[in-house]
């Protein structure tokens, strides 16, 4: 699997991503609820705008704040690309048996070098 450029871009980008996500929901759900409490307090012809609008306010809000949620970090995307590439690469998976190996003859090189001593 190869990574272009711009999914580079996007990958350095994804904290500040989550980061005005995160903020507008908080910023849409404090709307939301200053839309209720002004609901609550005033007895307006225009009442069902303001209840609307805090009701859609509000859930805009919640939606982004799950998506900023949802949102890997850059540590999580680098190991979602890297991980499946090292377990599925042949070359690697050979590495442990060729090092075993290694480490076997050097261990008996070491004990024979012992015993001669």
């Amino acid at each position: 699997m190869e990574l272009t450029h711009f999914q580079m871009y996007l990958i350095t980008r994804v904290d500040a991503i989550s980061f005005m996500l995160f903020m507008y929901g908080a910023f849409s759900l404090a709307a939301g609820f200053v839309f209720t409490l002004i609901q609550a307090t005033t007895k307006d012809a225009r009442d069902w705008v303001t209840k609307v609008r805090s009701k859609r306010i509000a859930l805009i809000g919640g939606l982004s704040l799950f998506l900023c949620a949802m949102l890997p970090s850059k540590s999580d995307i680098s190991l979602i690309y890297t991980v499946p590439a090292i377990v599925n690469n042949q070359d690697v998976q050979s590495i442990p048996s060729e090092l075993a190996k290694l480490a076997r003859v050097k261990l008996e090189e070491m004990v024979k070098e012992a015993v001669t001593k």
